[in-house]
């Protein structure tokens, strides 16, 4: 079994080797990475940040826990081994987010984090059974189809956070769930499809970019319409910073998709992701961004769609 972490460290260090960085500086440049992101949750979400704490945990732990990987796994080792492997593999995601629980004193979720580890342990994330998730997407593009139904579950209490922020008059709350619900969108567009599926478009690399574009504006408006009406409903006096973040919001989903075309039909590289990440903080970077990952993705679109 020892085997099988020795070989997931290699493909990460592999990995990240790739991307251009080497893994002594990535590890600990993630760890403060890490908790610097837990104290600015901490800080901007105040009494929120351990429910907003325990959902990153729980879409981390889903990433690691889908079907085809457990089933791999289950073919690979005996029953034995593969319930040891999924512990440890969730107590190690586990334990910095303990670590900073315990850290703010909230021992309550901290017990709660736990439990959560142990429960994808032993109760799989299965998405293929027999029943088809409606979606109010149609069936292009894909991303937001298969996007919307692998994160379904986090919706209900995407939404449950929206009504406590309303009961307790809590605006900063909501307008960072609308911000959240843009994230959400975002991860749509970390898979990338075969270049069969963009080349049966046919249409010339500028129009299927736009095609894309609209599509992606059309969509993550549908997820986000009923939290931009409820938020205009109930914090009216907060429209102006609504229309910032969601208008923001419009640009990022713009830029993601120039980004991920811009690799196309590879995953994006390390400085795309660093340019698009400097967006977030930098926004003015945008007017940089856009311009060069859209002629990147003419540049790579144009042999497979012509």
């Amino acid at each position: 079994m020892s085997y099988y972490f020795v070989l997931q460290a290699k493909r990460l260090n592999r990995f990240l080797l790739e991307f251009g960085i080497t893994p002594y500086l990535a590890y600990p440049l993630f760890i403060i990475l890490f908790f610097v992101m837990s104290f600015l949750i901490f800080i901007k979400a105040a009494g929120y940040a351990p429910w907003l704490y325990i959902l990153t945990f729980s879409i981390i732990l889903e990433s690691i826990s889908q079907q085809d990987r457990t089933l791999l796994l289950k073919s690979l080792f005996n029953r034995k081994a593969f319930y040891k492997i999924r512990l440890i593999e969730n107590l190690v995601i586990a334990i910095p987010f303990l670590l900073f629980l315990l850290y703010q004193q909230n021992y309550l979720f901290a017990v709660g984090l736990f439990f959560i580890a142990l429960s994808f342990v032993f109760i799989p994330y299965y998405r293929s059974f027999q029943l088809s998730i409606p979606t109010p997407y149609k069936r292009r593009p894909f991303e937001f189809t298969a996007g919307f139904r692998n994160k379904i579950i986090y919706l209900p209490f995407i939404l449950l956070l929206i009504i406590k922020s309303i009961q307790v008059g809590n605006a900063n709350l909501a307008l960072f769930i609308l911000a959240v619900i843009f994230f959400i969108c975002l991860s749509f567009y970390g898979a990338v499809e075969d270049p069969y599926f963009a080349w049966i478009h046919n249409k010339p690399p500028e129009q299927f970019l736009f095609f894309k574009i609209k599509q992606g504006l059309i969509n993550s408006t549908i997820l986000s319409g009923p939290i931009l009406l409820i938020l205009g409903l109930a914090f009216f006096e907060t429209w102006p910073t609504v229309l910032l973040i969601q208008g923001m919001g419009y640009v990022l989903i713009i830029t993601i998709i120039l980004a991920k075309y811009s690799a196309f039909p590879s995953t994006m590289n390390l400085p795309q992701i660093i340019l698009f990440m400097l967006c977030f903080w930098i926004p003015p970077m945008l007017l940089i961004a856009i311009p060069l990952f859209y002629r990147k993705a003419i540049k790579k679109l144009t042999p497979i769609l012509t």
